[in-house]
Formats: structure tokens, C-alpha cells, sequence
């Protein structure tokens, strides 16, 4: 028997059919999986600056306008603007980039 382009376009279209959407799944779950793993690097209080004095307070209490400090080693737990010092800042899971990047103010 000779196989034919419209046979083998049929095979082709059968194979995608029952295994494109096993792939699909698997891609889905490992993209959870990897979303929920950086979700868990974001501490779940903040160090901020308030009347002069330094508290924690869970990071779901933040207010935009809040000064937060992060010590020496600590992960962001929030998105935000330098306004005093230097920092070397790993942002490798946003950016994409291997070497972290110093940021000064």
C-alpha cells in the first residue's frame, strides 16, 4: 500500500487531535507550577517607615505611598522605587537576565 500525502495529512491530523491536547495540559501545569513557586518567594510581611519608626505589617495592608525597607539579603515584597541608598537587586525572575543589577538613588 502506498501511503499518500492526504493519508499522511490524516495521521498527522488524528495525532494532533488525541496528543496536542495531553501536551497542552502538561505545558498548563508546569506554568502553574512555576507561578505558584515565585508566589512563594514574596515574604508575607513588609518592613515599612511610618512617623519615624520602622513596623511589619502583612504585606495585604500596604498602601501606595508607604516606605518599605528591605534589609541586606531579604526578598521585595513588593514592586517599588528606591529613594535612599544602593541596592543589588536579583531580578532574574522578572527580567529574564542572569546577572543581578545595582540600583542607586
Amino acid at each position: 500500500m502506498e501511503c499518500t500525502p492526504v493519508f499522511r495529512n490524516g495521521i498527522c491530523y488524528t495525532y494532533a487531535g488525541f496528543i496536542g491536547p495531553g501536551h497542552g495540559a502538561e505545558a498548563h501545569s508546569r506554568t502553574s507550577s512555576a507561578i505558584r513557586s515565585l508566589l512563594g518567594l514574596v515574604p508575607p510581611v513588609a518592613r515599612i517607615i511610618r512617623d519615624g519608626q520602622e513596623e511589619e505589617i502583612l504585606i495585604e495592608e500596604l498602601q501606595v505611598g508607604d516606605m518599605v525597607r528591605v534589609k541586606p539579603g531579604e526578598n521585595s515584597p513588593v514592586d517599588g522605587t528606591i529613594t535612599e541608598g544602593v541596592a543589588v537587586i536579583d531580578e532574574s525572575m522578572i527580567t529574564g537576565e542572569p546577572i543581578p543589577s545595582t540600583n542607586r538613588k
